[in-house]
This record gives C-alpha cells, sequence and structure tokens, in this order.
C-alpha cells in the first residue's frame, strides 16, 4: 500500500496551455461503434479541462497488458494530439486511483449502503487492487509509448 501512497510524489498540475476540454472518464463501456462503423463516446458527466496526454495516460493504463502499445500507435496514427513521455503524465490517474480506492473501500464497508453497493465496492475494490497502478507499471507504459515514438520517427 506504501507504493501506491508514494505515487502522489508523480502528480503535478498540468500545463495550463495544454490543458482543453477533455472526457476524463474514457473506458471501454463509454465507446460504442456507430451503425456508420464509426465510434460513439458516451457518458460525458465528467468532462472538463484536462491535458489529452493525461488522458491517454489514463486510457493507455486501463489497457490489458501488452495492448498499450498497439493502441498508442493506432492514436498517433488517428492524429491523436496527446503524447505520454514522463510519469508526470500519469498524474490524472495516479489521483483518480487514489480517489477511487478510498472510495469503494469506505462503500465496501459502511453497512448503511446496500447490500447490492457493498459487494459492487469489493469487487470493484478488489479488480484495482489486483492490477493497481505502480511506479513499475508507469514505467513499462512509458517504454511501450517510446517504442511506438521511435517508429513513428
Amino acid at each position: 500500500m506504501g507504493e501506491l501512497i508514494a505515487l502522489d510524489e508523480l502528480i503535478v498540475p498540468p500545463d495550463p496551455a495544454a490543458v482543453v476540454t477533455c472526457h476524463r472518464d474514457i473506458t471501454p463501456e463509454n465507446v460504442r461503434r456507430a451503425a456508420d462503423g464509426g465510434i460513439v463516446v458516451l457518458d460525458w458527466e465528467n468532462c472538463g479541462p484536462a491535458s489529452p496526454a493525461w488522458e491517454l495516460a489514463k486510457v493507455l493504463a486501463d489497457l490489458p497488458e501488452g495492448a498499450a502499445g498497439p493502441a498508442y500507435r493506432a492514436y498517433r496514427d488517428a492524429g491523436g494530439p496527446g503524447r505520454v513521455t514522463a510519469a508526470a503524465d500519469f498524474s490524472m490517474t495516479v489521483a483518480e486511483q487514489g480517489h477511487l480506492l478510498e472510495f469503494y473501500a469506505r462503500r465496501a464497508m459502511n453497512l448503511e449502503e446496500s447490500e447490492g453497493n457493498r459487494t459492487r465496492a469489493g469487487a470493484r475494490l478488489r479488480a484495482m487492487l489486483a492490477r493497481p497502478l505502480t511506479r513499475a507499471r508507469i514505467e513499462r507504459l512509458l517504454k511501450e509509448c517510446a517504442r511506438v515514438s521511435v517508429r513513428a520517427g
């Protein structure tokens, strides 16, 4: 647990010049294929100011092991504006992880919550703790992105 708390050292404020309106909750559940073959992004209630690199880092961290490199390559090939180049690009993901771990732990232990809420919170907590974002994982993700960047020139 100390390793997760130590990740707070990576959190930095965003560069104001790089902040745009972002979704801030891109997950597979929030992306659907449109009838015309394009994509539709759903669930915009968390949208707000963020760095595209930070949102991209969050997406990459949520992918299964080994999928970040191909996803980053596809994103770049499609002209996406974000570039994940430093541990600080995971600032939003680290902050979110800390808040969600606390939220799910409190909900899972709160006897005033419904059994369903406690069960769902416990499951989400176990899933997050089974694959937490750590410094080692951040380094692996950065290496995958760097390999793509070298190939892209």
